[in-house]
């Protein structure tokens, strides 16, 4: 009786599909979630220039403020 081996067997293939298949599946695209002031989150559409307005705020924080935040831990 191999039960045990062939189904730790399948169970690495599994994984290993899934590995492949995450690793060929598009990045995702960032999400803009903003908080409105009565505390209800909303996501803004991709179409909405506030969206683009704020990644680009937010990538520049990170490039200017984020390097040397972490990197001394």
């Amino acid at each position: 009786m191999r039960y045990p081996s062939r189904i730790k067997r399948v169970g690495r293939v599994a994984g290993d599909l899934l590995a492949t298949a995450r690793r060929r599946a598009p990045a995702p695209r960032a999400r803009v979630r903003v908080r409105l002031a009565h505390g209800e989150a909303r996501v803004l559409p991709e179409d909405a220039p506030e969206r683009e307005r704020l990644l680009s705020l937010a990538e520049r924080l990170v490039s200017e403020y984020g390097k040397g935040s972490r990197a001394g831990r």
